[in-house]
């Protein structure tokens, strides 16, 4: 295993690791929110959390007006006294809204110098049925509020909300008609444990696919390095080669009918890589022969890439029959004798007496 191998596998593992370490905001429940408080005229929706302190909301909502408690006093604002509830009426009265004898829901801001225990038991004493009570500064958590002493003598719920939401209730929902209701949580059990299982499986997967990839990708480069080391054509150098489609009907003489590396006969319509020396394959299986093995010829030791009759004439067929016809019409020609073998000839007509023609033959006699 070389060291890019390692690093990769390594890279891999420590991601996989991270995937099972949720962060710290995973198990922050001041997240989710389990309460909605509804606008009955826009039917609008915010999301709050419950106190812990103080009874639970039950499946009935709480349904009343809501008073931000700054527009009863100025210094009502963070609910840290209780303000009269007389004084709560007479006020009220005077935008024309009468409150129902079960009580109001009060808005208030956190901070004050007091605790949330201590607001919520002065808008008790206020008369107040539940309380809202909204973050001071700009943050998106929900928090649950505690409180550290004794808080048996609350008997209202008090839900708590994001400071952007306390705002829109102030300025344009004063004394509307809202309603708190239970809330299923945002993420239920069973979708968090499918998260959390299923979403480790995904990323393993997806490390698997990456990881096959560059497997795949690394074995191509391989092979093609191997392939040139080897004297392999390219694949831009055999699709320089010349295709025709064959046809049995305009097969010469002497015209292959098998192709040599598959040893299969060649077919109507079959594609057919023509390669400089003339000789023809199937197009997969010689291009297949000429990019991983060799750039020869499987029967003639000629390379593809050679300058040398590195083309093909293509002859159409009408007229490689005109040239045929022609060749076969063609009456031979006599051609007469040369003038050496015409000498010889005459020299033969002459000599026919038979008298000229026998040898002389001097007799030596000795005495």
């Amino acid at each position: 295993m070389d060291c890019k191998e390692f690093t990769w596998i390594m890279f891999c593992i420590i991601w996989i690791a991270c995937c099972f370490v949720p962060s710290s905001e995973a198990y922050d429940e001041n997240l989710f929110s389990d309460s909605l408080i509804v606008i009955k005229s826009t039917n609008e929706t915010i999301q709050g959390r419950l106190a812990a302190f103080g009874p639970r909301l039950s499946e009935d909502e709480i349904q009343g007006i809501v008073i931000p408690m700054e527009m009863i006093e100025s210094d009502g604002r963070y609910g840290c006294k209780i303000i009269k509830e007389k004084k709560i009426k007479s006020v009220v009265k005077k935008y024309g809204i009468n409150i129902l004898e079960e009580g109001f829901i009060a808005l208030i801001e956190r901070g004050g110098g007091c605790t949330f225990s201590e607001k919520v038991r002065n808008m008790q004493s206020s008369g107040a049925k539940a309380v809202i009570v909204g973050n001071n500064y700009g943050d998106y958590h929900l928090i649950t509020m505690y409180s550290g002493g004794d808080t048996s003598d609350i008997q209202i719920p008090s839900v708590f909300i994001l400071q952007y939401d306390m705002y829109t209730i102030r300025q344009d929902y004063p004394f509307e008609e809202i309603s708190i209701i239970k809330a299923d949580g945002d993420w239920p059990v069973t979708d968090i444990f499918m998260m959390t299982t299923l979403l480790p499986v995904f990323f393993i997967f997806g490390i698997f696919i990456i990881y096959k990839f560059r497997i795949d990708s690394f074995e191509a480069e391989l092979q093609a390095e191997s392939s040139a080391s080897l004297g392999a054509a390219t694949q831009e150098e055999v699709d320089a080669l010349p295709i025709k489609t064959f046809d049995s009907k305009k097969m010469k003489e002497n015209d292959p009918e098998t192709c040599a590396v598959c040893i299969d006969d060649f077919k109507d319509g079959d594609k057919l890589r023509v390669l400089p020396c003339h000789h023809e394959y199937h197009v997969e299986c010689i291009d297949l022969w000429l990019t991983t093995r060799k750039k020869f010829c499987p029967i003639y030791t000629e390379s593809v890439t050679s300058t040398e009759d590195a083309h093909v004439i293509d002859i159409p067929l009408e007229e490689e029959n005109i040239n045929e016809n022609e060749i076969e019409n063609e009456e031979p020609i006599e051609e007469g004798p040369t003038q050496q073998e015409g000498d010889l000839i005459n020299s033969d007509e002459e000599s026919d007496d038979p008298d000229e023609t026998e040898p002389l033959i001097n007799l030596v006699t000795r005495s």
